[in-house]
C-alpha cells in the first residue's frame, strides 16, 4: 500500500469524493460525505482495505437489525445508531478504494449486499421490537414488517432491473434489445432523468406543471429511502424510551410499509412504459463506446 503520509481532509475530498459529488448533488449527500471523510482519514492511517471496510459494513447491518429487534427499546436504539454508523461505513469503503485507486467487483457485491440487508432490516428489526410489547397486534405488525421489508428490497432491484435485463438476456439475445424510440429527452420519471437532475445536467426548461411532478418524484424518493427511516426509527425509539409509548413507531412502521409499497407499484409502471427500454438502451450505447476506445 502506499505510504501512511495522508494528505489533509480538503485534498482528501478532491480524491475520494469528487467523482461522487459530481454524480449526485443532493444537500443531504453532501452533509453525509462531509462527515464520512473524517473516518476515511483515520482508517487511512490503518491497514484496512476497502473490501475489509465494506465486510465491515455489512456486519454493522446484521448487528443493527439483531439489536433493533430486541423488546428493550434502549437496546434497539442502539441498533438504530449502529444503521447510522453503517451508513457512513458505506460511504467511506469506496472513499478508500478511490484513494487507493484499488477497486474490486467482491467490493461492488459486498456494497450491494450490505444495502439489501439494511432495506430489510430496518423493517423486520422494527417489527420484531414492536411485535414483543404488542401480544394482541404481533401477527399484523409482523405481517407490516414483511411486506415493508420485502418491497424494499424489490424497489432496489427494481431501479437496477434494466443492467440485469441487459447482462442475463441481451447479451445472449441481441435481437430482445428494444428499438430507438424517438425522444428528445427522457421522461421526467425514468431513471437517466432522475440522475440527470442529481447531476444538475438538465438542458430543457420544463413546465410549471412538470416541475412540480419532478419536485413529488424527488420528494418520494428521499422519504422512501431506508436513511430517512433510520432516523425517524432512531427518534420514535427516543419517545419510547421518555414517553413510555411505542405509537410513534406503529404509526411509523405502517406509514412506511404503505408508502413502499405505493412506491413499488408506481416502479414497476414507470418500466413498463418505457424506462426498461430506454435503460437498455443506454446500457447498450456505454458498451458499444467502451468497445469503440478498445
Amino acid at each position: 500500500m502506499p505510504s501512511k503520509t495522508i494528505p489533509p481532509i480538503s485534498e482528501l475530498r478532491k480524491i475520494c469524493q469528487s467523482y461522487k459529488l459530481e454524480r449526485d448533488k443532493r444537500w443531504w449527500r453532501i452533509f453525509w460525505r462531509k462527515i464520512s471523510i473524517y473516518i476515511t482519514w483515520v482508517l487511512l492511517h490503518t491497514e484496512i482495505t476497502p473490501n475489509q471496510a465494506s465486510a465491515t459494513s455489512v456486519l454493522l447491518v446484521i448487528l443493527g437489525t439483531v439489536l433493533l429487534a430486541f423488546s428493550s427499546p434502549v437496546f434497539a436504539l442502539c441498533g438504530a445508531l449502529t444503521y447510522l454508523i453503517y451508513h457512513l461505513i458505506d460511504k467511506v469503503d469506496g472513499e478508500i478504494a478511490r484513494y487507493y485507486q484499488k477497486f474490486s467487483i467482491v467490493g461492488v457485491y459486498l456494497d450491494e449486499l450490505g444495502h439489501n440487508l439494511s432495506d430489510a432490516g430496518i423493517f423486520i428489526g422494527l417489527g420484531l421490537h414492536l411485535a414483543w410489547q404488542k401480544d394482541d397486534a404481533s401477527t399484523l405488525i409482523l405481517t407490516t414488517a414483511m411486506i415493508g421489508a420485502l418491497c424494499m428490497v424489490m424497489i432496489r432491484n427494481n431501479k437496477s432491473i434494466s443492467f440485469l435485463l441487459f447482462a442475463q438476456n441481451i447479451l445472449a439475445q441481441p435481437e430482445l434489445l428494444p428499438d430507438r424510440q424517438d425522444s428528445e429527452s427522457p421522461g421526467i420519471l425514468w431513471k437517466e432523468s432522475v440522475h440527470q437532475d442529481r447531476r444538475k445536467e438538465r438542458k430543457e426548461s420544463i413546465s410549471g406543471g412538470k416541475r412540480l411532478l419532478v419536485w413529488l418524484r424527488d420528494f418520494i424518493l428521499a422519504v422512501s429511502q431506508s436513511m430517512v427511516m433510520f432516523i425517524l426509527v432512531i427518534a420514535g425509539l427516543v419517545v419510547e424510551i421518555l414517553a413510555q409509548s411505542t405509537t410513534f413507531l406503529e404509526v411509523l412502521i405502517k406509514a412506511e410499509a404503505l408508502l413502499q409499497g405505493m412506491v413499488l407499484v408506481a416502479l414497476v409502471v414507470i418500466n413498463l412504459r418505457g424506462n426498461i427500454q430506454n435503460e437498455c438502451l443506454r446500457i447498450n450505447e456505454l458498451a458499444e463506446k467502451k468497445f469503440d476506445k478498445q
